[in-house]
């Protein structure tokens, strides 16, 4: 059994908050004794050089919501993400993903493996369409997202939401 961490992440290619946080946190992870696996929509040009002394994989596929994909094909990206961090049912697997269609590839994901994918909103959100917005409400309400800062989820939400940052 081993401790496993995911991150389903937009890109790691840029320099930016979004991946200096991930790099960050993929560094104490991998110190405190977790196996850290990054999926990424973006995953080359990296900028950041430190990300090669960590275990990566692009997928072009989540640049797309899923929905925009058959099941066979949904399906064959979540084996193909299972044999990258070598699954193992015993596993402890600890999925956090990001905005966008990589949060909803994790959420598949996560139903897979019987686990619970957090949202960690780095970045605003866009609500302008429907699959994203349908999942982010469904998220909050299950106290599965979290804010990066204190006005970030009444600001994005509606103040009927509590801060959860």
């Amino acid at each position: 059994m081993a401790n496993k961490y995911v991150f389903f992440v937009n890109g790691i290619s840029a320099i930016g908050g979004a991946e200096l946080y991930t790099l960050r946190k993929t560094k104490h992870l991998t110190e405190i004794g977790f196996e850290v696996y990054i999926v990424a929509a973006r995953a080359s040009n990296i900028k950041f050089e430190e990300f090669f002394n960590f275990t990566f994989r692009e997928f072009c596929e989540f640049r797309y919501v899923p929905n925009f994909f058959s099941e066979k094909l949904k399906n064959e990206v979540i084996d193909e993400i299972l044999r990258f961090i070598d699954y193992n049912e015993n596993d402890e697997i600890l999925i956090e993903s990001h905005e966008g269609a990589p949060a909803l590839w994790a959420e598949l994901f996560a139903e897979r493996v019987r686990r619970v994918n957090l949202v960690y909103c780095i970045s605003p959100v866009k609500l302008d369409n429907n699959i994203l917005r349908e999942f982010y409400y469904s998220k909050i309400r299950q106290g599965e997202l979290a804010g990066c800062e204190k006005y970030y989820i009444p600001g994005t939400f509606g103040s009927e939401f509590k801060d959860f940052y």
